[in-house]
């Protein structure tokens, strides 16, 4: 199966990657939004953690949608017209995540 692709106009650009665990696996069927002030998109990996998107050219800003068990990633990038810009997305892993509730009770 190919990386998803969006679209845009003729000033594009492309981003395309991979998103990684710390070891070099792929984390697949996640979600990775791609914005800047006038544009946003927000694509979801392939089965093999790759993505591939076009967008008009400019200063974005990359943001990984929680993945369970690693961190959010964030990353600044730049792409010109025209260009192809390669990223490896390899967030943070988090040791444990949990909801705690403490019940304290007077018994002595």
């Amino acid at each position: 199966m190919l990386p998803i692709r969006i679209g845009v106009a003729q000033n594009a650009a492309i981003i395309k990657g991979t998103l990684l665990a710390p070891g070099g696996a792929v984390i697949p069927n996640a979600r990775l939004i791609i914005q800047n002030e006038q544009f946003k998109t927000e694509v979801t990996m392939d089965e093999r953690g790759r993505f591939e998107v076009s967008v008009p050219a400019g200063n974005y800003r990359l943001v990984t949608v929680k993945v369970r068990g690693f961190a959010v990633y964030k990353r600044k990038l730049r792409v010109r017209v025209g260009e192809t810009v390669s990223v490896d997305i390899v967030p943070k892993l988090v040791l444990a995540e949990f909801d705690c509730v403490l019940q304290v009770t007077d018994h002595f």
